[in-house]
């Protein structure tokens, strides 16, 4: 039997200390106390007891559809792909109960509805998550968000399951890579114009 302290407990659970002694309280929680007085948790029983615990105290845990595009002249795009997860949840029986979407890039993580989205799977408010394409929630690192949601007990589910070769999957990558990148440097505006002049000089050389 693993135990940790009210820190790592707080951390897993999804929940503050202060909560965690109320649940005590409550007798909604078990506590082993070390003989010094400290609160010990059991590891094992948090992680196979602590979703039904939250929603005891948080309710339904939400299915939540995530669209984002990377600019604003895509917004239309935003639109229909909002439209189609929608229509996607109604025939498979599922309630939309929020939408969150971004614009911005995929290589960004500081886009303000997926930090919220991720804070809200790490609170245990979620779960299903509905998006459109993998590369919609991230550009990158989409297995470690898989996994992370697997954590919490969240349903990812990708709407349109079209499966690519890996060299395009590639190509696709390196292409959203040059197109941050050469962003920050010449700006939004203007990078599209820049890089066609920096292939150009390239070309030529």
């Amino acid at each position: 039997m693993k135990l940790i302290n009210i820190k790592k407990a707080s951390e897993l659970v999804g929940v503050t200390p202060k909560t965690l002694r109320l649940w005590e309280k409550e007798k909604k929680i078990d506590v082993i106390y070390t003989p010094n007085g400290h609160r010990r948790y059991n590891l094992e029983y948090l992680r196979s007891t602590f979703l039904n615990i939250n929603q005891n105290i948080i309710g339904k845990r939400k299915t939540i559809i995530y669209g984002r595009v990377s600019t604003n002249n895509q917004k239309n795009n935003l639109y229909n792909q909002i439209n189609e997860l929608k229509s996607y949840a109604t025939i498979n029986g599922l309630t939309v109960d929020d939408i969150l979407t971004d614009i911005g890039s995929g290589l960004n993580y500081n886009r303000t509805n997926f930090l919220k989205l991720i804070k809200m799977i790490l609170e245990n408010k979620i779960e299903n998550v509905i998006i459109s394409f993998p590369d919609r929630l991230t550009r990158f690192s989409f297995k470690f968000f898989e996994w992370l949601l697997v954590q919490y007990n969240v349903n990812l589910i990708v709407a349109n399951k079209i499966e690519i070769s890996e060299q395009q999957e590639m190509t696709e990558d390196l292409i959203s890579i040059i197109q941050h990148y050469a962003s920050k440097l010449y700006g939004k505006r203007s990078y599209k114009k820049k890089l066609k002049e920096i292939i150009d000089e390239n070309i030529k050389d």
